[in-house]
Formats: structure tokens, sequence, C-alpha cells
């Protein structure tokens, strides 16, 4: 195999590095879940845990992860681009009557042949952090 069709070949071990890492950085978030004793009803059962999930401001942490594949892209139309997009949201208790929420949305790209044929490149997309208070209890009005 000669050197030019060395660097065309797609980088196929650089993936599950990114995925590994990918998979530590959203380990952190489920560690510190458990260590929030309140966040989980005590003896409830799945249609509290359902109802907890419906509820966009309930102390539950949850790690959404969303894929996008997109096809005939690039100046010959025969590139490809696949990104996954990490969306951990974070519930942090401030004081008895306030929470602030964490989501973060980490896109992670890789694509072929999009800048230019037998090209690859493998990284991160742009970070979009936001950020909410809420109250703790649901009020009167729900």
């Amino acid at each position: 195999m000669t050197a030019t069709e060395q660097r065309s070949r797609p980088a196929a071990h650089r993936l599950p590095l990114g995925i590994a890492a990918l998979l530590a950085m959203t380990a952190a978030p489920a560690l510190a879940q458990e260590a929030q004793a309140d966040a989980a009803p005590s003896g409830g059962t799945s249609a509290d845990l359902a109802q907890q999930l419906s509820n966009p401001i309930a102390s539950l942490i949850s790690v959404p992860v969303q894929q996008n594949f997109d096809l005939d892209i690039g100046a010959d139309q025969d590139g490809w681009r696949s990104t996954t997009n990490i969306q951990p949201v974070v519930p942090l208790h401030i004081n008895d009557d306030w929470n602030l929420i964490s989501r973060t949305i980490l896109p992670v790209v890789y694509q072929e042949g999009v800048t230019a044929p037998g090209q690859n490149q493998f990284g991160l997309g742009d970070v979009v952090q936001s950020a909410f208070f809420s109250p703790r209890e649901v009020g009167e009005s729900g």
C-alpha cells in the first residue's frame, strides 16, 4: 500500500477512541445522580418514574443521544456525514426553593468525502449550553 493510499483511507481507529472518550464524559452525570439521594423517589413505581420523565423540571439526570446521517453532500455529491448529538440534562439544587437545570448539546461529527474526495474528518461541532431556573416544588397551578 502506498503512502497516498494510506492517507486516503478512513481513520477507523480514531472513531472508537472518540466514542470511548464520549462515554466517559457521559458517565460523569450518571455518577452525580447516584450522589443525589433525593433525586430518585424512594420506593417509587414505574408510573412515578414515567411522571418524572414527562416533567421537564424533575430531579432526574438524563443523557439523550440523537443521531443524524447526511448523504450526497460535498462538491461531488458523494460524501456523507454522521453527527451524534449528546445532550445531558442535569438539575442542580441551588436551595430549598430553586433548581438550576443545565442542558448541553455536544455534536460529535465524522464525515467522509465532504471537503475533498477521499478525505475524512472527525471532531466536535459547536457546543450549545443552556441554563434554566425552575422552582423545586410544583405550584398550585401545576
